[in-house]
């Protein structure tokens, strides 16, 4: 087994396909602040949590990824271009 050694450990592997589909009745959150109030107050609810490439990079992403892990909500990391997709503000992150 091949030790991680990254500066980031429990690092979400990036998805090998960012067109995937969402469900209609997934709603996403966007915005950093909305996203770490959702995982606070609905984490049982959400779905997912998608993460930009590069988010390493980003404090705040950091402490969103960490909430998500302790919640047990599934991270994806995808291309900017597919979070894109749900508004201009999403600030590197959407949660369904």
């Amino acid at each position: 087994m091949r030790k991680n050694s990254s500066k980031f450990p429990n690092k979400p592997q990036q998805q090998k396909t960012s067109t995937e589909r969402v469900p209609k009745e997934w709603r996403p959150v966007i915005g950093t602040h909305a996203i770490k109030e959702a995982l606070n107050i609905h984490s049982r609810n959400g779905k997912s949590l998608w993460l930009r490439k590069g988010w390493e990079s980003s404090q705040e992403l950091r402490e969103i990824q960490d909430l998500a892990e302790k919640r047990r909500v599934k991270v994806e990391v995808q291309a900017e271009s597919v979070i894109d997709r749900f508004g201009p503000s999403h600030q590197g992150a959407v949660f369904f």
